[in-house]
């Protein structure tokens, strides 16, 4: 026996206010989900050049302390 959610609930219910801010909320996340798939971020060599850049200024300046 499946369980009825709290928001299939409200997606049937016989109140045409409840019933169409559900229907509007699943709209929205569906919409949400569809474009978040295409906004994943992927790393390039640019991302990492200015913190190598920091790191080896960084690295350079403790090693001319230490002398």
């Amino acid at each position: 026996m499946k369980a009825v959610t709290k928001i299939d609930k409200n997606l049937q219910s016989k109140d045409p206010f409840i019933r169409g801010m559900y229907e509007d909320l699943e709209e929205r996340i569906q919409y949400f989900e569809r474009n978040q798939e295409d906004k994943t971020a992927h790393i390039n060599l640019r991302d990492l050049s200015g913190v190598t850049l920091i790191m080896g200024l960084i690295t350079t300046l403790l090693i001319l302390t230490i002398l």
